[in-house]
C-alpha cells in the first residue's frame, strides 16, 4: 500500500502529456510505478509461477502446450517496453494500447480476430476506508491471458490462492473462465464497499437522532459523492457485462457465458442497493436539515418568550422612569402625577408587581402548552 499513488478520487486522471499527440500515441505518466509482471501457468495437472517472465519465451512455450493456460498479470506502467511487447505480442492496435494506459476510460469491450479486450474498474476500500477506484484491462484470447493495472495493490489475490492451492477446478479452465473469475471478485468487492456505505448511513442515522453537529453533514455529502462514484462506474459496467451475455464472441465460449448471466444478475444488484442508498443518503440530509430548522425554532422560541415576558416588564419600567414632579411650581400636589415613586414602599411594590406579571405570563404559557 506504501507504493500506492494517492489520486483524487473523483477527479479524472488525465494525463496532460498526450494533449496535441495523434491518436494511438500513448506517454508513460510520471508518476507511473514500477512494472512489476507475474505469470502463472498451469493446465489440470500443471502450475508454474514465475516473476518477470521471459514474454517471448512464453509464447514459444505456448505453441508446444496447447492445452496449458497462461495468465500474465502486469503491474505499474512504467517499463514502456514491456507494454510495448505485450501489444506486439496481442496484436493490440495503437488505439488499444493508448486505452489501457490512460486510466480514465469508460468501461467498454472491443473484439478483434485474435484476442477480446475488456476494460473495467476496480472498486475497494483503502487503509483509511475511503473507496477507491482503478482501471484494470483485460486481454482475452484462446489460451493466454492478459490483465494489466496501473498499481500494484488490488483485490484479484483470491484468484491467485486458488489457482496456488489447486483445490478447485480451475486450472483445467481456460482464459475466459479466468477472466470471468476475476471480473466476478471484482464485482464482490462492490458489495463489500456497498456494506460499508450501508454502515455508514446507519450509524449517521444514529448519531442526527440525537445531536446536529456540521459534522454530519459533511459526512452525508461524502456518502453521496462515493454513491455517485459507484454508479458513474457500475452503470456502464453493467452494459458491458450485458454485451458478454448476450454477445457471440470468439473468445467466449457457450459453457461460460451462464457464468457470465451470474455477474450480470450481481451488477444489477449493486445498481439497486446503490440506488436505494443513495435516496437514503437524501433522506439523511433532509433529516439533518430539518433537525436543524428544528433546533433553530426551538431557539426562536425560547427567544421569543423571554422577549414576551420582558415586553410588560419594560413597559412597566419604563412608565415608571417618567420622573414627571409630583407637585406644581407653587408646591401644590399634583393629582394624575405619580405620588408613589415617593411612597417608602413604592420601589418594592412595583417590584413583586413585575414578578407578579411574570409568573402569570408563564403559568399563561404553561397552559397553553407553549412550554
Amino acid at each position: 500500500m506504501s507504493n500506492k499513488t494517492k489520486v483524487n478520487r473523483y477527479k479524472i486522471r488525465y494525463n496532460e502529456g498526450k494533449v496535441g499527440q495523434k491518436p494511438g500515441t500513448f506517454s508513460i505518466p510520471e508518476t507511473a510505478l514500477p512494472t512489476q509482471i507475474n505469470a502463472f501457468i498451469f493446465s489440470e495437472n500443471y502450475f508454474r509461477e514465475e516473476k518477470n517472465p521471459n514474454l517471448d519465451a512464453l509464447m514459444m512455450e505456448a505453441e508446444h502446450h496447447p492445452e496449458r493456460t497462461y495468465w500474465i498479470d502486469l503491474q505499474g506502467f512504467q517499463d514502456a517496453n514491456a507494454l510495448i511487447k505485450i501489444a506486439s505480442l496481442t496484436k493490440l492496435n495503437p488505439l488499444e494500447l493508448e486505452d489501457i494506459i490512460s486510466t480514465y476510460q469508460r468501461p467498454k469491450i472491443e473484439e478483434h480476430p485474435n484476442h477480446l479486450l475488456i476494460i473495467g474498474q476496480q472498486l475497494y476500500l483503502n487503509s483509511q476506508e475511503e473507496i477507491e477506484t482503478e482501471q484494470i484491462s483485460f486481454i482475452v484470447g484462446s489460451q493466454m491471458l492478459f490483465t494489466l493495472q496501473e498499481n500494484h495493490y488490488d483485490k484479484l489475490e483470491a484468484v491467485r490462492n486458488r489457482l496456488r492451492q489447486g483445490k478447485t477446478k480451475i486450472r483445467s479452465k481456460r482464459p475466459d473462465y479466468i477472466a470471468y473469475a476475476l471480473i466476478d471478485l471484482i464485482t464482490d468487492h462492490y458489495f463489500v464497499v456497498l456494506n460499508h456505505i450501508g454502515e455508514r448511513l446507519e450509524k449517521l442515522e444514529e448519531e442526527l437522532l440525537t445531536a446536529h453537529h456540521e459534522l454530519n453533514r459533511n459526512q452525508i455529502l461524502s456518502v453521496k459523492k462515493d454513491l455517485l462514484l459507484i454508479k458513474r462506474t457500475i452503470w456502464p459496467t453493467r452494459e458491458k457485462i450485458n454485451t458478454l451475455v448476450r454477445g457471440d464472441f470468439n473468445c467466449i465460449s457457450e459453457e461460460i457465458r451462464i457464468f457470465w448471466r451470474d455477474v450480470y444478475d450481481h451488477t444489477v444488484q449493486i445498481m439497486e442497493l446503490t440506488e436505494t442508498y443513495r435516496e437514503a443518503s437524501t433522506s439523511l440530509m433532509d433529516l439533518y436539515m430539518s433537525s436543524v430548522s428544528n433546533r433553530m425554532n426551538e431557539i426562536m422560541k425560547v427567544l421569543t418568550m423571554v422577549s414576551t415576558i420582558f415586553i410588560p416588564l419594560s413597559f412597566i419600567a419604563g412608565v415608571y422612569g417618567m420622573n414627571f414632579s409630583p407637585t406644581d411650581a407653587t408646591g401644590n400636589a399634583l393629582k394624575w402625577n405619580m405620588p408613589e415613586l415617593y411612597h417608602p414602599w413604592g420601589y418594592p411594590a412595583i417590584l413583586l408587581f413585575m414578578v407578579i406579571v411574570s409568573v402569570f405570563m408563564l403559568v399563561y404559557f404553561h397552559k397553553k402548552k407553549w412550554l
